[in-house]
């Protein structure tokens, strides 16, 4: 195609055209059109990917803290048993009433005030 001036007779406007002349041919650039389609389709895949992608990263962030806090719970568990089974021997239970302020039938109680801290 050549690149040629157009020109109109006076009065007409532009897209008009005279009797019995040609049509000016339209050409698309369709490699052009391909390239952009194949673009937008590929970030439109590409974008399909992200939610998905960032859900995992949030799922695997959160099953290191619940491990985490399923080792504490574990530890915290350890150590009530052990001090349950402190608390059901017969010396276990007379420390602890003791603890509690109780005595035996039959023992003084006797409160102590204005010792130093230590």
């Amino acid at each position: 195609m050549s690149s040629s001036t157009t020109t109109f007779p006076r009065g007409a406007r532009p897209g008009e055209r005279r009797p019995g002349t040609a049509r000016p041919e339209v050409t698309l650039a369709w490699g052009r059109i391909g390239r952009i389609a194949l673009v937008i389709v590929l970030l439109v895949l590409a974008s399909s990917y992200v939610r998905p992608l960032l859900d995992w990263v949030s799922a695997n962030g959160q099953a290191a803290q619940q491990e985490q806090r399923l080792a504490e719970l574990t530890a915290t568990q350890k150590r009530l048993e052990a001090r349950k089974r402190e608390l059901l021997t017969a010396r276990g239970m007379v420390a602890q009433a003791q603890e509690l302020g109780m005595v035996k039938p039959g023992q003084r109680l006797y409160w102590v005030r204005g010792l130093p801290k230590d």
